[in-house]
């Protein structure tokens, strides 16, 4: 009678050892495809993030969104939800409180159109580096998006409204629209865009590092808030993000990537954090400003 032979030991471990191999090699190329999945994703939630933002300019006399409550409104003095930590607080979801929905809610499918898995999952990768929210606090990204504050705040943040134009006082540009028809090259301005969910250290400008993004997220408005001057360390708030388009390895490589911006006109494009003023502002020229 004959004995099946198996695996000798020797043999398990050399086929055990193979299989390792392969999946050190697969491992790397199938992470870089997810996270090229996870991009074209993100796009296209930013581009259907957009489709009701035009169905809300059509329905509200041809004014944007507030910047500050597009998504979901503030609570204001409650210690229990931190305002820096409002983009990642569960709690806030208009799915659990209603009351607190944005005005661009209502036109929206559902929130997972508001969210990028990108911007979710390398935010729960950082989590410690998250500036303006206690350590402690579950982070839960409910909305991936942030909005140009120049092209939405409404009057009770800024100005009353004067003749169908809305104001904005900045030092970079003393007067801004909040009207869709009023500005003058909507391929060149980003209305939402991925804001970064970490500070950006080591960012060269005119020869100089600048810190970039330092209060992240803690609203739902991106402000890009700096003059001309690169060399005043304070001049930079926020930045749209950098974590497309580039390894996730370190801190040092997640600075080094691009975030998917939605322009007035529809397209979809990508941008790099030091670009965040050049699609903001600089091109937000007025057609019927009077200055």
């Amino acid at each position: 009678m004959s004995r099946k032979k198996g695996f000798t030991l020797i043999e398990l471990l050399v086929v055990i050892s193979i299989i390792a191999l392969l999946v050190s090699i697969l491992m790397p190329a199938l992470g870089k495809a997810k996270r090229h999945g996870w991009f074209v994703m993100c796009k296209n939630n930013l581009r259907q993030t957009g489709l009701a933002e035009f169905m809300y300019v059509q329905d509200n006399s041809d004014y944007f969104t507030d910047a500050a409550e597009f998504m979901v409104k503030p609570v204001i003095n409650d210690p229990g939800h931190p305002s820096g930590c409002r983009w990642h607080d569960a709690a806030l979801s208009a799915n659990i409180r209603p009351e607190l929905a944005g005005q661009l809610w209502p036109y929206l499918e559902t929130q997972d159109i508001a969210m990028c898995p990108a911007f979710d999952s390398v935010s729960r990768l950082t989590k410690f580096l998250h500036n303006g929210c206690p350590q402690y606090f579950p982070v839960e990204p409910q909305y991936a998006f942030s909005q140009n504050v120049f092209l939405g705040q409404l009057d009770q943040y800024v100005y009353p409204n004067d003749g169908g134009l809305r104001r904005y006082e900045t030092w970079s540009k003393p007067w801004v629209t909040h009207k869709f028809q009023s500005v003058k090259r909507p391929a060149e301005v980003f209305l939402f865009t991925e804001e970064g969910p970490i500070v950006l250290f080591n960012i060269v400008v005119a020869g100089v590092n600048i810190q970039w993004n330092n209060t992240i997220l803690n609203d739902t408005m991106i402000f890009p808030w700096f003059d001309e001057d690169p060399y005043d360390p304070y001049n930079v708030c926020d930045s749209a993000g950098s974590f497309h388009q580039t390894s996730w390895t370190s801190t040092e490589t997640l600075a080094g990537g691009m975030a998917n911006a939605l322009f007035v006109d529809g397209h979809v494009d990508t941008m790099y954090p030091w670009e965040t003023k050049k699609y903001s502002t600089s091109k937000l020229i007025l057609k019927d400003s009077p200055h």
